[in-house]
C-alpha cells in the first residue's frame, strides 16, 4: 500500500507529466504526496564565500522555491495532500536519504532520455563484441535513466517510478 509518494522536481515544464502521474497514485491510494527540490551547490565548492556565490546561491533557492509552489498548486488543484521541502547538496544522494527520512513508499521522477541511435554503436567485428557489451549497457542504462535517475533507482529503499521525458537536442 502506497501512503507517501515522494517527487523530485527540478522546474523543467516537463514537471506536469510527472505530477500527474503521482496525482493520480497518491489520490487512487489515499496517499501524501512530498514535492522535493535539491539545490545543487556542489559546483561551489572550493568557492570563496562572496557576493557573487551569495547572489547565485540566493537565485538557486529562489528557483527552487518557485518549482515548489508550483508543484504545490498542482497538486492542491487536484485534492491532493501535500507537503514541500527544499534540500541542499548533490541531488540523486539528498533524494534518497530523503525519501529514507519520510519514509515515503514511492518515488516518482522524471528520466532524461536520448534517441537510441545515439547510444548504440554498430559493431562490425565479434572481437569487438564481448568488450562492447559492459559499454553498452552502462550507456544504455545512463541513457535511458539519466545519471541522478540512475543513482536514485539504485540506492532508493522503496519503489521508484521512473517517467521517461525524451529531450530533444
Amino acid at each position: 500500500m502506497v501512503k507517501t509518494v515522494l517527487v523530485p522536481t527540478d522546474g523543467s515544464g516537463d514537471m506536469e507529466r510527472i505530477l500527474a502521474i503521482a496525482v493520480d497514485i497518491a489520490n487512487t491510494m489515499g496517499a501524501k504526496i512530498y514535492g522535493v527540490y535539491v539545490v545543487d551547490l556542489t559546483p561551489f565548492i572550493g568557492f570563496p564565500e562572496d557576493e557573487v556565490t551569495q547572489a547565485i546561491k540566493a537565485k538557486l533557492y529562489e528557483e527552487g522555491w518557485n518549482a515548489l509552489r508550483a508543484v504545490e498548486k498542482f497538486c492542491r488543484e487536484r485534492g491532493s495532500d501535500v507537503e514541500v521541502l527544499i534540500e541542499e547538496g548533490n541531488p540523486a544522494e539528498r533524494i534518497i536519504k530523503t525519501a529514507k527520512k519520510l519514509k515515503v513508499d514511492l518515488i516518482v521522477m522524471g528520466t532524461r532520455q536520448v534517441p537510441e541511435e545515439e547510444f548504440l554503436p554498430s559493431l562490425t567485428t565479434t572481437d569487438r563484441i564481448t568488450e562492447e557489451v559492459a559499454t553498452i549497457g552502462r550507456t544504455l542504462t545512463r541513457k535511458l535513466f539519466g545519471s541522478t535517475a540512475e543513482k536514485v533507482i539504485a540506492g532508493a529503499h522503496c519503489d521508484v517510478l521512473a517517467v521517461p521525458i525524451f529531450r530533444e537536442e
